[in-house]
């Protein structure tokens, strides 16, 4: 599956997961939004931890930007990301560098090509796969933690909502 810019991403939907859609389907949106966004939160800090171990180390910039997001719509949707942040900016080699504007480069790497005003060839950059593996090292742990998450906030609003 390729996001909006046609780049490979990692998706999990809970549509397929019978016992968290049954639950859901009896609350109202507005719980439901705040429920799924809470499990969502906590299920991608074990992604952003991996990506941060297993980001390159050039200038530490890219590691310290790894975050997370979450974003709800109004249509019920609720999103999350775990990726580098627009707000980290650093300097490398006395320039300034925004480790979200290169982070695809070292994540799926380059090809070579010329530079003509230089008079050179690049030979470009292996991929380093820091997001893909830490997606991928961490799925299941994902997975449980966003589970226990929705049965344990929905168990909180139960007992609220009891009193």
């Amino acid at each position: 599956m390729a996001n909006r810019n046609g780049r490979p991403s990692q998706n999990f939907a809970i549509t397929n997961r019978p016992e968290v859609r049954q639950a859901l389907s009896a609350i109202p949106d507005a719980l439901k939004n705040r429920v799924m966004a809470k499990a969502v939160d906590k299920a991608l800090a074990p992604v952003v931890k991996a990506a941060r171990s297993n980001a390159p180390k050039r200038s530490g910039l890219l590691k310290k930007s790894m975050r997370k997001k979450v974003k709800k719509y109004p249509s019920g949707v609720v999103f999350g990301a775990a990726g580098p942040d627009r707000d980290t900016i650093g300097t490398y080699n006395g320039k300034k560098a925004w480790p979200n504007k290169y982070a695809h480069l070292v994540e799926r790497g380059t090809q070579g090509h010329e530079q003509p005003k230089l008079h050179k060839f690049t030979k470009g950059a292996k991929p380093a796969w820091y997001l893909r593996e830490a997606w991928y090292a961490t799925k299941q742990a994902v997975v449980g933690i966003f589970t226990a998450t929705v049965q344990t906030e929905l168990e909180k609003e139960v007992n609220k909502r009891g009193k």
